[in-house]
């Protein structure tokens, strides 16, 4: 069966309505509404300049890629030269990742990590928790209360956050597609400039679809470490809710001197670049710790294409399929998921 980019959209939904209720409702949550007067806390110009030397990055190790692993098979859908349904990755891929020195493997503990807030970004694909608003989910973990759940209708963008008092840790979640209005967010690869930093764009897409929402986030979240300063600020999302949670992140710490880099945490999983190089600089300045999960062969970290003026930036953590977690500290390394460009398949998103 041809993979087509509506049937995917299609799988997307019917594994979100797939979740199931368990866990016991929390009482004091609520969906997040803003008064209409309610004013943004000022961006903080010191918060706002490229901190510490500019890495260097090889932005042509997807091209480099795909020269050394060949042409896909011809049955195989192509997306901005990334492979959509390919059923095996390159022969050379392990030969490319052994030559990398940046490249470790992830030990039980930082595999324990991933999995936790993978759990809280696909609970966010719940109907019960958003925008139902309550926490009744299979895998709705009973250490954590919900305290607000915030959506739009026009964008449909989505998310919740919950408090954890054992671990001490708010967290901010995103979700990812969802529907055919989040399908056409994706798809809109334009840029603009990205207001607070210089010389820095972002996809319109994703940061139109974070305005939809930023009053409500920044509120609750402004509120929630108002009573709780001394917890910690995770923030988390899936796919498109991975690139949400990385503008989130930004904006909460330009936005207030209580979140920093020394409480403020970030994790993505199946994240598509979100902004050009100078973005890229901007956000590893902030030395704010962010880890971001490749899901094997994946195929939407790949999008938009590094060749058109995206980087990622975060240390990656690529999730190969014998189970194995190879963590790469240089910005997109040619030793992790850029090896096996453009044999890449989005049926390693869904799972």
């Amino acid at each position: 069966m041809k993979i087509t980019k509506l049937s995917v959209l299609s799988i997307s939904i019917v594994l979100a309505f797939s979740q199931l209720a368990a866990a016991a409702p929390v009482k004091d949550n609520h969906v997040s509404l803003v008064p209409r007067d309610y004013v943004l806390p000022p961006v903080i110009d010191s918060r706002t300049t490229v901190s510490g030397s500019v890495p260097v990055v090889d932005l042509t190790t997807e091209d480099t890629a795909r020269s050394n692993n060949g042409p896909l098979p011809k049955d195989v859908e192509l997306t901005n030269g990334i492979g959509v349904n390919a059923t095996s990755g390159p022969s050379q891929v392990q030969a490319l990742v052994a030559v990398s020195k940046s490249v470790s493997v992830a030990s039980a503990a930082q595999v324990q990590d991933l999995k936790l807030f993978t759990q809280l970004s696909a609970n966010a694909y719940c109907r019960i928790v958003v925008p139902l608003n309550q926490w009744t989910c299979d895998h709705c973990s009973a250490d954590e209360t919900l305290v607000s759940t915030f959506f739009t209708v026009l964008i449909d963008t989505n998310g919740f956050i919950t408090r954890n008092d054992k671990t001490k840790t708010i967290n901010l979640v995103f979700r990812g597609t969802n529907s055919f209005q989040n399908f056409f967010t994706d798809i809109t690869l334009i840029t603009q400039s990205y207001p607070p930093v210089k010389n820095a764009r972002i996809h319109v897409g994703f940061y139109t679809a974070y305005l939809d929402v930023q009053k409500s986030v920044i509120s609750t979240m402004i509120e929630q470490i108002s009573k709780y300063p001394s917890y910690n600020v995770a923030v988390s999302g899936h796919s498109l809710g991975g690139a949400l949670a990385v503008i989130a992140t930004m904006d909460l710490y330009q936005r207030d001197t209580r979140f920093n880099s020394n409480n403020l945490f970030l994790r993505t999983y199946g994240q598509p670049r979100i902004g050009n190089p100078d973005l890229g600089y901007y956000l590893a300045g902030t030395g704010i710790e962010y880890k971001r999960t490749v899901n094997d062969r994946d195929m939407v970290p790949h999008l938009p294409p590094l060749s058109s003026d995206y980087m990622h930036v975060g240390t990656e953590h690529w999730k190969r399929d014998d189970g194995s977690v190879k963590i790469c500290t240089n910005f997109e390394s040619s030793g992790c998921s850029n090896s096996i460009v453009p044999f890449t398949t989005i049926v390693d998103h869904l799972s």
